[in-house]
């Protein structure tokens, strides 16, 4: 058989040493596990069982096809194709000795995924331990077998990869549970007679037995085997390997038990053995076992999340027995930041619930929780501390440092239950007393760390706690360690709200700012200019006189040696700075900044233009010299500069001439500067117009100098248009019809430019819809979609009778219904925004009377494309969209039942009349008549989505 040698050959060859052997080899065997020989070919492999390797493979394939090619099976092979694997799970030991395990494992998977996507089948646990748990006691091979195949059935059942739908998955899910009681006294009988590593194989197993939640709790909850489990998590000497094994089978335990009301009885024997660990834990923190404590520490973290509802609702009662979190905060108590570590999601969670609790409820239950969290957030406080040894920045991939981030993100999470300002107190009194007694810094670091995650919920009002914290920040001296710099020059960044208000707190924290030495801004430097930018971004109006100061540490910072990628952030954040002390200036002093600020980049993008040859591209970009000639680099620092500044509507001297003048057509102060800058970045796009990032970021830098402007840019939009349509009928870049939608938004109220913006539109939507009609395109191309239908919104909403007057809206009405199902998150919205805004427009009561024609026009094309949208949001639901997107789905078809009800009752019958039924893994008639009956009496939006969701679970 000439497959069954080449197949041997390949995977010989998988591992070779020359390159091309390898390659062919991998190409042969990808080709090789897509065909329908494959599936006679590996069972023939594992019926010779004469080379592991091959044997692995074989069965990694027979697996992958079980999931992806399983179609290509007649239904008269699978009960062959089921007897040959159990057959070669018997004999493999035989043929591969100790090899046989990985292959095995493999083929159990393969098993259970056969098995569940054959319908008809049932009873096959069963019929396993009939066939296989006596031997299991006396031969290890059978018990490795039965373990294996006990732990993949029920996780199986979860592998979403797996299309059988909810009623097989219930109904195996029930075959299951009818055998717990079997199948835990197996595992009994299988840990006593077996060695070390098949018991704890045993005990695992169980708790992969347990994520099925259809199994009786009382049949768990009296068995000696469940019994001796929790036993051990209380022996301080049980050996390592089974005391993780039982306290992992636990944890899943609690989660199986989180319908207190159906698993009482087990649920409160889980909590009583847990609540005798505490000698044992003990015991293992005086060993410094860190395994096991790390292991406790899920434990007690398991048990707040399953006991969590009668913890908050019944605090000190039954099942809310505080002593969970006494229990918690004992593990925080190690200050081990992978013991902390573990105890987070109960912060979050207990955090969570408080949360959602009207003002009173949640007043009275605070009293209970407030001294656990001010226990935890002392013992946190601890935790962060960095060793008082290090003498340098830790890197941003540091453990700690990422233990630091998480610790962070649970002060704010918490922090409304102690309080904030009681919260920065109580932090501050431990910084003031480590101050006093001369302490290491890493105590003040660590304080200043926690109040920084605490800042943001501070109230810009504060003039009790906060303006302490300030001084303690102004009286820290240039000279301290890096690490207390760097937290207190977040902290600053993190108080920018508060110190918007404050005319002298934000001037001198400014200073302080501006005043670190040199050498330590060049090691802080990230973190310093995103101070800068925060606090001139929240107290601009304070701040104007620092402009010089700001642009002369922009210059300096650009002299620089270094990480070229860091200085150059460091450069946009400071630009930012800077644009923003021009904001609600006088208009001159506006004009004058922004010459300053685009003198640069304007001159080195004219001298990347005018030698193209010299540009560096930014993947190569190593040096300062290098730098200036990445066009990307400048075009980012106009980005920053008219992101920054605020549209010339909004600024103040606008609004004072406004009054003055009594009317809106008052010139732009830096019309001159945006028109320069609006030139340049057009000779960008005409010598770098194949360049796709460099396209990318022009496109950015012009929308937000057209946004600045307003309804002004019209005088350089005509030539700016033009050339977009000429380079996007040739390069396709999606990002020009992205800032074609920012030129709509913008011009799109002026009637005198509506001809020139549909002619816009149709030469690219055209283009567009090539890019879509190409190949996958959809798949290829989710950004086209995104951009393209952002771009059709703009129309819709800016010039909607000239739009629905032209054939190209009903294009895009037609091509959308299909785009609907493009498993691409943003171009699903994008398109879903754009129906829902043609329904708006077609149905308002508030369409003024010269808009009626389009509305009419919009309304005729729903209701032409409507069976089309209605399948599509339907079937999209089942195969290929999110239960976010879902959402979004099901406000459209709320809004076509508000419209056309009659119509959507037939459209609906229509589709699922199409959707696959009656096949055991799909939905019956009867279950899509249900849907049917439901969906068209639904009200709410929720409710639609609730029922799309389990529709799309009979299927997937």
């Amino acid at each position: 058989m000439a497959q069954l040698d080449d197949f041997y050959t390949a995977v010989r060859h998988l591992n070779a040493i020359a390159k091309d052997e390898c390659e062919n080899a991998s190409k042969y065997l990808a080709s090789f596990q897509s065909s329908v020989e494959a599936w006679s070919v590996v069972d023939r492999v594992l019926g010779e069982a004469k080379d592991p390797a091959a044997c692995i493979f074989a069965a990694q394939t027979l697996r992958r096809k079980m999931i992806r090619d399983f179609k290509q099976l007649p239904e008269n092979t699978h009960e062959s194709l089921r007897s040959s694997i159990v057959g070669h799970l018997t004999v493999l030991e035989t043929k591969l000795g100790e090899a046989y395990r990985p292959v095995s494992t493999q083929l159990c998977v393969a098993l259970a995924d056969l098995y569940l996507q054959v319908p008809t089948w049932n009873s096959f646990i069963a019929q396993l331990l009939n066939q296989f748990a006596e031997k299991a006691q006396h031969d290890i091979k059978f018990a490795h077998i039965l373990l294996e195949l006990f732990k993949v059935f029920p996780e199986e059942l979860q592998n979403q990869s797996l299309k059988i739908g909810d009623n097989r998955r219930y109904a195996v899910q029930d075959e299951l549970a009818s055998q717990t009681e079997a199948v835990v006294y197996c595992l009994e009988l299988i840990c006593k007679a077996s060695t070390s590593d098949l018991q704890t194989k045993a005990i695992t197993t169980l708790g992969s037995w347990l994520t099925n939640k259809r199994c009786p709790s009382d049949v768990v909850c009296r068995s000696y085997f469940f019994h001796s489990i929790l036993d051990v998590i209380a022996n301080p000497k049980c050996p390592e390997d089974v005391h993780v094994a039982a306290i992992s089978t636990i944890c899943q335990a609690m989660t199986f038990c989180e319908d207190l009301a159906r698993n009482e009885a087990l649920a409160k024997l889980i909590m009583e053995k847990t609540f005798q660990t505490e000698a044992a834990f003990d015991a293992a923190g005086k060993e410094d076992d860190t395994d096991k404590l790390t292991s406790y520490g899920r434990l007690y973290a398991e048990l707040c999340n399953m006991l969590l509802e009668p913890i908050v609702n019944t605090p000190g009662h039954d099942f809310g027995n505080l002593k969970s979190l006494e229990l918690v905060n004992i593990v925080t108590e190690y200050c081990d930041h992978s013991l902390v570590q573990t105890t987070f999601d109960v912060w979050y969670r207990l955090s969570e619930a408080l949360y959602y609790l009207n003002d009173e409820d949640f007043q009275e239950k605070r009293v209970f929780f407030r001294p656990f969290v001010e226990k935890y957030v002392k013992n946190l406080t601890k935790t962060c501390r960095f060793d008082p040894n290090l003498d340098d920045i830790p890197s941003e991939t540091d453990d700690f440092v990422d233990f630091r981030y998480q610790a962070q993100d649970s002060i704010k999470d918490i922090v409304f239950i102690m309080g904030t300002l009681d919260l920065v107190e109580s932090v501050m009194e431990g910084i003031q007393a480590s101050i006093e007694r001369n302490a290491k810094w890493d105590e003040m670091e660590a304080g200043l760390f926690i109040i920084k995650a605490a800042a943001s919920s501070i109230v810009k009002g504060d003039e009790t706690i906060t303006p302490r914290v300030v001084q303690l920040i102004l009286r820290i001296p240039h000279n301290a360690h890096i690490m207390v710099l760097k937290t207190t020059i977040e902290l600053i960044g993190e108080l920018s709200e508060w110190l918007a208000d404050r005319h002298v707190e934000i001037v001198e924290c400014t200073e302080w700012l501006l005043k670190l030495e040199e050498h330590m801004i060049k090691r802080l430097l990230k973190t310093w200019s995103g101070a800068l930018q925060a606090v001139t971004s929240d107290g601009f109006t304070h701040l104007s006189t620092f402009f010089e100061k700001m642009y002369t540490a922009l210059e300096l910072i650009q002299t620089w040696e270094g990480n070229v990628k860091d200085i150059d952030e460091a450069a946009q954040e400071i630009t930012k700075a800077a644009t923003n002390l021009l904001n609600n200036r006088p208009s001159s002093e506006i004009a004058q900044g922004l010459a300053t600020l685009l003198t640069h980049p304007l001159h080195h993008l004219q001298n990347i233009c005018q030698n193209p040859q010299l540009r560096v591209q930014e993947k190569h970009v190593r040096t300062r010299e290098q730098l200036f000639l990445d066009p990307l680099a400048w075009l980012d620092r106009i980005t920053c500069v008219y992101r920054v500044l605020k549209p010339w509507s909004e600024q103040q001297d606008f609004k004072n001439r406004v009054q003055l003048e009594r009317h809106q057509q008052i010139p732009v102060a830096w019309y001159e500067h945006s028109v320069t800058v609006a030139r340049q970045i057009s000779e960008v796009f005409k010598t770098f117009k194949d360049d796709y990032r460099i396209m990318e970021h022009s496109c950015r830098a012009v929308r937000f100098v057209v946004r600045s402007m307003g309804w002004q840019s019209i005088n350089f939009i005509p030539d700016l248009a033009h050339q977009l349509v000429e380079i996007y009928n040739e390069y396709s870049h999606s990002c020009i019809l992205y800032l074609a939608s920012v030129i709509v938004d913008e011009n799109g109220n002026n009637p005198e430019l509506h001809e020139g913006l549909i002619n816009l539109l149709k030469y690219l939507s055209q283009k567009a819809f090539a890019v879509l009609n190409s190949g996958e395109g959809p798949q290829q191309h989710p950004e086209t979609i995104d951009d393209l239908y952002r771009l059709s919104v703009r129309y819709c909403l800016r010039l909607p009778v000239p739009f629905f007057q032209e054939q190209v809206a009903e294009q895009l009405i037609e091509v959308g219904t299909y785009l609907i199902e493009t498993p691409h998150q943003d171009a699903n919205k994008s398109v879903l925004f754009f129906i829902t805004e043609v329904i708006n427009f077609a149905t308002s009561d508030r369409v003024p009377l010269q808009y009626q024609a389009g509305a009419q026009i919009a309304k005729s094309l729903i209701i032409k494309y409507g069976n089309k949208i209605v399948w599509h949001c339907i079937h999209g639901s089942i195969y290929h969209l999110s239960a976010h997107i879902q959402y979004e789905v099901a406000a459209v078809l709320k809004l076509l039942l508000q419209i056309c009800r009659p119509e959507v009752d037939h459209w609906v019958d229509v589709a699922i009349s199409n959707l696959d039924k009656d096949s055991g893994l799909t939905a019956t008639t009867e279950q899509l008549q249900t849907f049917k009956m439901k969906f068209m009496a639904a009200t709410r939006t929720g409710d639609i989505s609730n029922e799309l969701r389990d529709l799309s679970r009979l299927y997937t």
